[in-house]
């Protein structure tokens, strides 16, 4: 159901949080293996603070990890990220581990998740008073790095924004769960500012958010950096969709445009799909306003056909 609903929303590649049990991570990988998509996924390693039904121990998270990476990093499109839930969730122990993982793994992935709310940051000071900010929980264990995706990264001091920009870590732009959760506002311009930018993705943060599209999820964005007085243009909000994240992904040769030699994962999309993007798109004058319209008024209705390494995925009914 999950890839179903991402190719019918025209995603073909997601970083992805299976669950603590390894038989996820294995279900998610044969079926993304099955249809060709490029997938990085990895189980979720959490030996505390959370239902025991949901835990595993520093040493199992380790050992199955290192198994889960070992059978699918690189077994054709697949790719795995190392993915300690988050600081609240892990102790040091774990985190250690991932740690260990990473660096035996290099050029495999690690997710997880950075100042999302202050209550969190608050619990995760209390969990390691010795540390000097949240980041620096994550530094202290070899988690930052240009392979390395923090979701939210939304209450960040300069300091921490700094630490992000010298180890080229990503911070993921998750603007639905981000509102629907009411954890706080992405300053895009705060990251990207030139004295130390940081690499920035778009996110749908399904868990928490509101929608699998990515059309949808730009729409949100721009309205939250509306409210800080900031402005998402539709050629940029489409660059960080495609070519954007795929940078952030350290995938630009792979997929995210149309140079020769990408893997022709491709999505069809309808400016036109519903009887107001019709009505509005008459009016529109560039290519430029014909994408506004479906960043503002676009969703899944808008995918027409999905494309997986050149051959037909989904198409609309």
């Amino acid at each position: 159901f999950f890839i179903e609903e991402l190719l019918r929303n025209g995603t073909t590649t997601a970083v992805v949080y299976c669950t603590v049990h390894p038989e996820s991570v294995e279900a998610f990988f044969a079926e993304s293996e099955r249809r060709h998509s490029r997938m990085i996924a990895g189980k979720v390693m959490m030996d505390r603070n959370a239902p025991p039904g949901l835990t595993d121990t520093a040493e199992r998270g380790y050992r199955e990890s290192r198994a889960l990476l070992e059978k699918w990093h690189r077994r054709g499109r697949q790719l795995y990220a190392i993915s300690p839930r988050f600081a609240v969730t892990s102790s040091a122990a774990q985190l250690e581990a991932a740690g260990a993982l990473l660096r035996e793994h290099p050029d495999a992935y690690l997710q997880t998740h950075l100042a999302e709310n202050p209550e969190e940051i608050a619990t995760v000071l209390r969990l390691f008073p010795h540390a000097k900010s949240y980041t620096d929980v994550y530094d202290r264990f070899g988690l930052l790095g240009p392979r390395s995706i923090f979701g939210h990264c939304l209450h960040l001091a300069d300091e921490e924004l700094q630490r992000l920009a010298d180890t080229r870590s990503v911070a993921a732009f998750c603007p639905t769960s981000n509102l629907f959760i009411g954890s706080g506002l992405f300053d895009l311009a705060r990251l990207r500012d030139p004295a130390r930018p940081v690499r920035v993705s778009l996110a749908t943060d399904v868990g928490g958010g509101t929608s699998y599209s990515m059309l949808r999820t730009a729409a949100e964005a721009y309205k939250v950096l509306q409210l800080q007085g900031q402005n998402l243009s539709a050629l940029d909000a489409f660059y960080l969709m495609t070519l954007g994240n795929a940078r952030a992904l350290g995938l630009e040769a792979e997929i995210g445009s149309f140079q020769t030699g990408s893997e022709a994962d491709v999505v069809v999309l309808d400016p036109a799909a519903t009887p107001a993007m019709r009505h509005r798109i008459e009016a529109a004058r560039d290519l430029e306003e014909i994408l506004f319209v479906l960043m503002k008024l676009g969703d899944e209705r808008c995918v027409r056909a999905t494309y997986v390494l050149g051959e037909l995925a989904y198409a609309a009914p």
